[in-house]
């Protein structure tokens, strides 16, 4: 996300092929690593589907409305920067399911 007049603007799509653009400069992301998108179905649903069971999920902290507008800590003010989950393996030696048993509409 970028800055601008009315607050961040999103300019990377959620739904994408391939890693970010590189960045300099940033307290959470290494200069020339390659670093990619994961949606919430692909982070949560996938471990549900793994056989785990979420216990927890954070969104820690960082938003600090004094800091320079496009630091980490301003832009947290706009959006979780990430989250910390916490899942453990189901109990027994059942495979996981196939396939997802959520009906979703046509």
């Amino acid at each position: 996300i970028a800055p601008s007049s009315r607050g961040y603007e999103l300019i990377e799509p959620y739904y994408r092929q391939g890693p970010l653009p590189d960045v300099q400069g940033s307290r959470h992301r290494e200069a020339g690593a390659l670093e990619f998108l994961h949606r919430w179905e692909q982070l949560l649903g996938n471990l549900c589907r793994a056989g785990f069971v979420i216990e927890d999920l954070v969104e820690p902290m960082h938003a600090d409305p004094e800091k320079e507008s496009g630091s980490f800590e301003h832009r947290s003010q706009y959006v979780a920067p990430y989250v910390r989950i916490k899942a453990r393996r189901r109990g027994g030696a059942e495979a996981p399911p196939a396939a997802s048993r959520l009906w979703l509409p046509s």
